[in-house]
């Protein structure tokens, strides 16, 4: 009905049934969003399926209004590999410069460059709470695990 959407990473495999709590057990992140975020992850489905084909899935109307649920600020960025990293970056800038209170951060693959480094301890030192989960130990990239 177009007033839920899912994001994240779902692994289906005997891999993902653990917990992460060795290297033979794997971790995701997957959320259910609700509210005018749907709409954003719509788009950028839409987006990302037009660069792939030139016709689209079908003809329905897949935004329709729909009320906030909750208090959360939810923010979609699409991703694209025809984009590039510039429009991440620019946003991710933004948002941390902006942090007042709390940045909760959550990747597979946290290998940040010395400018987003600079960028959290900023954050910290202006008194904003910084959390960061990781996969931890077993991560299937040692670029990652190095960071």
């Amino acid at each position: 009905d177009e007033s839920i959407a899912f994001t994240g990473g779902v692994g289906i495999a005997e891999e993902w049934c653990g917990d992460a709590r060795n290297e033979h057990e794997w971790r995701d992140t997957h959320v259910q969003v609700r509210g005018p975020a749907v709409d954003g992850l719509a788009a950028a489905f839409a987006q990302n399926w037009a660069e792939c084909q030139e016709e689209l899935f079908d003809d329905r109307d897949r935004f329709v209004a729909s009320d906030r649920h909750g208090d959360a600020v939810v923010q979609v960025v699409r991703g694209s590999s025809s984009f590039g990293w510039q429009d991440m970056q620019t946003l991710m800038r933004v948002v941390l410069e902006s942090a007042e209170e709390r940045i909760r951060l959550t990747t597979a693959y946290f290998a940040p460059d010395d400018y987003f480094t600079g960028l959290l301890c900023a954050a910290a030192r202006r008194g904003v709470e910084v959390e960061i989960l990781l996969p931890g130990p077993h991560t299937d990239k040692r670029v990652c695990q190095l960071a």
